[in-house]
């Protein structure tokens, strides 16, 4: 439960910092934390997003970030959609539920990426769409209305450039509007599925709690942190989810394979991992005349509020790749969510309140160190040996000798 918590909370924030997104991973919340059947995950996740965009669109109201008159019309439209695309969800099989989700995520990951082309229309009202005909406005949010019903997605990104582009909203009210769209057109999906799936409230309560909280965090920050990077990174995580998902709906017998178990289950050999390493690193010299270097990449990364110069830093994305591809790996591999590794368990046994300092101590020592350093293993111990640089052949070896005296002092653990 608490990595369904932390992952809930993660939902709340991005739907109250970006108005949508958020909401795309509450149903694998459901389906791979949880293991809840797909039905069941889709009716709750629409109930989970309502309440989470209500309490979101409460802080941007406050600011006077909502368009209250064109937000209703649009949610008016997109209520019925999700009424009617819940009601025919039922006909549909749910393999295929299950495969229509992880396409919308794909859409919904291409527009997110995409959206960033929008920000430059921040507070602008374009002619073509303040002219838009009611009738239009109204057929593109019950189409919208009609998908997250159908596949218990909130739509959240959908829903934005539907109102920047359609109904004329402003960039800057369209997050809030589209949480204020958001959670009335969940709650007429949850009301379609209503009788018939069964309410686990003991499960469902802390999830909400979670991302409700998350989206008031979301919802005070909005104005203070910038959302353009965190749309695109989160854009390819939802891209890497779907792709997930469709993983999960291959037939047993090619999951079982040889040829799958080899490239994604089983650990590569050595010289397979290495020569894979070397060859990133001469592309990326290659292509872009780039050093692969993955600390400086975290540092730019925590600087990215303060520095807006770095938003369109390469090291940025490259991090966030590292992050999404290593869980898009292990989760193809058939592996879940954890708190840490077993080495973890071996200092901390079971104890959570433990697991948390350790993990966060380390954390921290190990991104002092390698900002002191100028470095960390992969630009020292890759880039920085193959260039022969001396400061590099001296942090490797000592940061070699010292991982191979902490793996004995290790393996004789007491117990």
């Amino acid at each position: 439960m608490v990595a369904a918590a932390s992952l809930a909370l993660l939902v709340g924030v991005t739907l109250g910092l970006l108005g949508g997104g958020g909401s795309i991973l509450t149903v694998p919340l459901f389906l791979g934390v949880l293991h809840q059947p797909p039905r069941q995950a889709i009716a709750w996740s629409l109930l989970v997003v309502s309440a989470t965009a209500a309490s979101a669109a409460a802080g941007h109201a406050w600011r006077g970030q909502v368009q209250w008159r064109r937000g209703l019309l649009f949610a008016a439209a997109s209520m019925a959609g999700a009424f009617l695309g819940a009601r025919t969800s039922r006909l549909v099989p749910e393999t295929a539920l299950v495969v229509g989700f992880a396409a919308a995520m794909l859409v919904t990951g291409a527009a997110m990426i995409r959206r960033r082309r929008l920000d430059g229309v921040v507070g602008a009202e374009p002619a073509s769409a303040r002219e838009a005909p009611l009738v239009r406005v109204a057929a593109l949010a019950l189409a919208v209305g009609f998908a997250a019903g159908m596949v218990g997605a909130g739509g959240g990104f959908l829903i934005v450039p539907a109102l920047v582009l359609g109904a004329g909203v402003p960039m800057r009210s369209a997050v809030g509007t589209s949480l204020l769209v958001l959670s009335l057109q969940s709650a007429a999906g949850f009301a379609g599925h209503a009788g018939a799936v069964p309410l686990d409230w003991a499960v469902i309560l802390p999830v909400t709690a979670a991302s409700v909280a998350g989206g008031l965090v979301g919802s005070l920050a909005s104005s203070r942190l910038p959302a353009s990077a965190l749309r695109s990174i989160f854009g390819w995580g939802v891209v890497a989810m779907a792709f997930y998902l469709l993983g999960h709906q291959l037939p047993p017998e090619l999951r079982s394979g040889a040829a799958y178990r080899a490239l994604l289950v089983e650990r590569w050999p050595w010289w397979a991992g290495g020569a894979a390493i070397g060859a990133l690193v001469l592309a990326l010299l290659w292509s872009e005349n780039k050093l692969l270097g993955v600390s400086t990449g975290c540092a730019e990364l925590s600087e990215v509020p303060w520095t807006p110069a770095l938003r369109s830093s390469w090291r940025v994305w490259f991090v966030g790749g590292i992050a999404l591809g290593g869980l898009w790996a292990g989760m193809l591999a058939g592996g879940g969510l954890t708190l840490a590794s077993p080495w973890v368990d071996s200092l901390a046994g079971a104890a959570r309140w433990l697991k948390w300092p350790l993990l966060l101590g380390a954390g921290g020592l190990i991104g002092y160190g390698t900002r002191q350093a100028g470095g960390c293993t992969s630009g020292h111990g890759i880039v920085g040996t193959a260039q022969l640089a001396r400061s590099s052949l001296l942090a490797t070896g000592t940061f070699m000798a010292a991982g191979f005296l902490t793996t004995q002092l290790l393996a004789r653990w007491p117990g």
